[in-house]
């Protein structure tokens, strides 16, 4: 098999099979190993007591590959299905990158790098491991197509080309800032998908003017730097790539200027506006995965285990998509005036507990369990407030400290 370190292990008959390692890797939970082992010979998974040393012993055979090649099965069959949202026909996507704070290892030190936490008034400076986790997702129908580990000091830009085997000729990929530049316009005109990228006021000579006033919209053509012009000549670039500059103004009245590859002229400063706003669901979805799956608390300490965490989290957070778009769906449908949707802390409670029944236990019946687990995802259902603007509050290790403390709701 493709997904373990050796096709020698997992082959004589023991308690922790292949199977049940990857679905206990996806049941993680913020309680500890031996607990949650407990709980599993308690409900009957496990056929004797195992201690955590064993179970460690058992996950480092296993590899991370096993929960990316489920998410492609599963990204795969909705795809299939052809009835996913679109706007005007396009699939829009967003991509981006956040760092995360991995186990303090000699392993992860030296494989990912570190990040220095300066000093505060609250804790002393440090030295951590640390990654950048970039993420294509689909920001209408709220699914990851593929992900990406890199080391501390990766370059987002560079994480971002990895994603390109995702990118689709009537997709429409999504940006910050942090992108804009002329070598990364220049890859992405080679690839089938438009983009929407945005640009700060400081990046390109005909953005600089746009935020100044003129025309809504520009279309220019942007040239390669003069000292680069081998460097992209080596990597296939194009020398010189036609965008079109667009101004937006935000409901704040601030002024944004964006750059994209969209050369339809029927498309208003509105249409554009209201695009890249969809970019803002994937902030939230890195939220989602760090406060109410979270994502950094791992469960091992060696470069493999954490790259499984990751990667089985991701692939909850699809599995939850999954199982409650319907309900979603129909919310949206409802004309009462107050739209709502599934509240993540009970869906992901939900999924977590019933994990192993979904994938492990062949003689449930499994249309049983669905109806039983949408029963629960319509249970104190979260209300959507369309234009509700909330003020970003301060943050800083202390608030953020206090904030885990006090009012953070864990889910499993």
């Amino acid at each position: 098999m493709a997904h373990k370190t050796s096709l020698k292990r997992f082959v004589r008959q023991r308690i922790l099979t292949f199977p049940l390692m990857v679905i206990s890797v996806l049941r993680k939970s913020v309680k500890s190993m031996q607990v949650c082992l407990n709980e599993l010979f308690q409900e009957g998974w496990l056929g004797n007591v195992v201690s955590k040393s064993a179970y460690s012993r058992m996950r480092k055979q296993l590899k991370h590959t096993a929960f990316v090649a489920l998410n492609s099965l599963f990204v795969k069959e909705y795809y299939a299905q052809e009835d996913y949202k679109r706007w005007r026909g396009y699939r829009l996507l967003g991509v981006d990158g956040s760092r995360l704070i991995l186990p303090k290892s000699s392993d992860i030190l030296s494989h990912f790098g570190s990040q220095r936490i300066p000093q505060t008034q609250h804790c002393e400076e440090d030295v951590l491991p640390c990654g950048i986790l970039s993420v294509c997702y689909d920001v209408l129908n709220e699914i990851n197509l593929h992900a990406v580990l890199g080391e501390a000091k990766c370059y987002e830009v560079t994480l971002a080309k990895s994603h390109e085997k995702a990118f689709g000729c009537k997709d429409i990929v999504l940006f910050d800032r942090h992108y804009a530049g002329f070598e990364f316009i220049a890859w992405l005109s080679q690839q089938p998908c438009d983009f929407i990228i945005r640009c700060s006021n400081s990046t390109f000579l005909e953005g600089q003017k746009l935020f100044k006033g003129g025309p809504w919209r520009i279309e220019t053509t942007l040239s390669a730097p003069g000292g680069k012009i081998k460097q992209f000549k080596k990597q296939g670039l194009p020398r010189h790539v036609t965008v079109n500059f667009i101004r937006v103004i935000l409901p704040t009245g601030e002024t944004e200027v964006l750059v994209t590859s969209l050369k339809d002229k029927l498309l208003t400063a509105d249409d554009f506006l209201m695009l890249y706003g969809y970019r803002w669901k994937i902030e939230t979805y890195y939220e989602r995965l760090k406060e109410r799956l979270n994502l950094e608390n791992f469960t091992v300490k060696h470069t493999e285990g954490v790259l499984q965490d990751i990667y089985a989290t991701l692939l909850i957070a699809n599995l939850e998509t999954l199982l409650t778009e319907d309900i979603d769906n129909s919310y949206a449908q409802q004309s009462n005036g107050q739209q709502k949707k599934v509240n993540k802390a009970i869906s992901f409670n939900v999924i977590k507990h019933q994990v192993f029944n979904l994938f492990y236990d062949p003689y449930l019946d499994m249309d049983t369990l669905i109806e039983k687990m949408e029963i629960l995802f319509k249970q104190s259902p979260t209300h959507v407030r369309p234009g509700r603007q909330v003020e970003r509050g301060k943050s800083g290790p202390y608030r953020k400290l206090r904030f885990l403390k006090t009012r953070r709701k864990i889910c499993f």
